[in-house]
């Protein structure tokens, strides 16, 4: 089976629906890895056996028909191209109208309030009935368990102050993705592209001219507090 353009979209929609890319892998019985090539374009072909477990998962997506020439449809209330992990930083922010999705919202934080959480312990929900100081509205659907997290002059190296950050509080990042890192010596926070390959951690920042870190998995994992991908960002003007 060729993946189209709209059974690619399909795919996104899909994997947003379920919460993570690593859940909806296991729903269809593949890896973390092949689902993301088939988003990125790396895999153009999904074998009968795989198609047969994906096709039913992608119903709703492919509009009136499960035939892989039918269009893709998005719900009237969202966007036609709503912010990927892969955009470019320099793009990775856009202005937001609210829209009548309601599942396009998620629990706003400050980063003083994410210092001393962890996605380990703290669910996006109990941390939203102590911390939350208000809703952040975004262009397209969110999955329970995400949140969101204002950015202030601080942190406004990667994205304008005022951006309104989607994260996939308890996601696992996916390589080539933007992600936000939180170390544990200075909690320092870090938006950055992230890279795994093999045993090796590379972590690109955001801020134009800061320097390219890479660790192996060992170090990262002894340096980083927690790391959530960027699902989305908006900026409300």
């Amino acid at each position: 089976m060729v993946i189209t353009e709209p059974i690619r979209q399909a795919i996104e929609a899909a994997i947003k629906e379920s919460g993570s890319s690593l859940s909806f892998s296991r729903s269809v019985g593949v890896s973390h890895t092949t689902v993301s090539y088939w988003v990125k374009g790396r895999t153009r072909k999904i074998n009968a056996t795989v198609w047969n477990n994906l096709r039913p998962l992608l119903e709703d997506y492919l509009g009136d028909s499960v035939s892989p020439s039918s269009g893709y449809h998005y719900p009237t209330s969202a966007p036609m191209r709503p912010l990927t992990l892969h955009e470019q930083a320099s793009n990775a922010y856009h202005v937001g109208k609210q829209t009548q999705n309601v599942n396009n919202n998620a629990p706003l934080f400050r980063f003083s309030d994410l210092a001393e959480s962890d996605p380990v312990f703290d669910s996006a929900k109990t941390l939203a009935e102590k911390k939350a100081r208000g809703r952040a509205v975004f262009t397209s659907f969110v999955p329970p368990g995400y949140l969101a997290v204002e950015v202030d002059e601080k942190h406004s190296v990667a994205f304008p102050a005022g951006t309104e950050v989607l994260l996939g509080w308890r996601d696992t990042p996916d390589d080539g993705g933007t992600v936000l890192v939180k170390f544990q010596e200075d909690n320092r926070f870090l938006f950055a592209r992230y890279g795994l390959k093999g045993g090796t951690v590379t972590l690109t920042p955001l801020r134009k001219g800061a320097k390219k870190l890479t660790m192996s998995k060992e170090e990262f994992h002894d340096a980083c507090a927690w790391i959530v991908p960027v699902r989305e960002a908006v900026r409300h003007f």
